[in-house]
Parts: structure tokens; sequence; C-alpha cells
């Protein structure tokens, strides 16, 4: 996990650990407060 998520997530429960995926996307999923998971996803190249 990279500064920038530590920062922008720190707090929320991990629902997906940080991966990069086949097709060339960097995702992480959180929880929210609400109980419903949140996934972030941005191209590798970002």
């Amino acid at each position: 996990m990279n500064l920038f998520w530590s920062f922008t997530l720190a707090g929320y429960p991990i629902a997906l650990p940080e991966r990069r995926t086949f097709y060339g996307t960097r995702e992480i999923g959180v929880f929210e407060p609400g109980g419903n998971a949140v996934i972030f996803a941005v191209p590798s190249g970002s």
C-alpha cells in the first residue's frame, strides 16, 4: 500500500487488500461506516 492510500483510507477497515489486476488497474476496497464495501480502482500507470 502506498503513502496516498495510507493517508486517504486511514481508519477504514480493509475489504480488499491492494492488488494489481491482469487488465492493468490497481484496486483497493474498504468498508464505509454503513458496512458497504467500496472499491477504488486506478490505471496502473497513475
